[in-house]
């Protein structure tokens, strides 16, 4: 931007200066033609001077209008090439937009991945949980059932030797069922 500003008043000048050398060759030129009409060495001289300043003032012209032809040149080289650098700028965004556009399409789906996973994680945890509490219920009855026949064993063997005849005569000599 600064190199822009700086060839415009670079132009600027040039356009200024050109603009005065053809108000001197225009001068020139007219006292030329003012002096022209009389006859003599001084009308002669005032020709010859008035002829050499319109050259002058050509050539001034003639160089500032290559000067400005250059800068104007240049100038539009620089634009050329800020044209060109931008659309390569614009064409490594609209890359980069692509690509993280693309990162976020894969985000998005791991991301829902995820969520499935861990929702399939919870569904396995619970039903994990189910399992224990079942087997610990499960544990829990075979340990019951387990004390039920345990008890029904030494009921059942409480009952036997209570109703079972004493017959090794060792005791307190106490018969069953009857008294001495």
């Amino acid at each position: 931007a600064r190199e822009a500003k700086d060839a415009a008043a670079r132009a600027a000048a040039f356009e200024r200066r050109a603009n005065a050398a053809e108000s001197a060759l225009e001068r020139a030129s007219l006292e030329a033609e003012a002096s022209g009409g009389g006859h003599g060495a001084a009308s002669d001289a005032a020709v010859r001077d008035a002829e050499a300043r319109i050259a002058a003032a050509t050539t001034t012209l003639a160089e500032e209008r290559r000067e400005r032809a250059v800068a104007e040149d240049a100038l539009r080289a620089k634009i050329r090439t800020l044209d060109a650098t931008q659309e390569r700028l614009l064409s490594e965004i609209d890359a980069q937009t692509t690509e993280l556009d693309r990162v976020d399409d894969a985000l998005e789906t791991a991301m829902e991945e995820t969520r499935a996973v861990e929702e399939e994680r919870e569904r396995a945890l619970a039903q994990l949980e189910s399992s224990r509490a079942r087997s610990e219920r499960l544990m829990e009855m075979l340990a019951e059932q387990e004390e039920w026949e345990r008890d029904a064993a030494e009921s059942a063997a409480t009952a036997a030797t209570a109703d079972a005849p004493d017959v090794g005569g060792g005791g307190d000599g106490a018969t069953p069922g009857g008294e001495d």
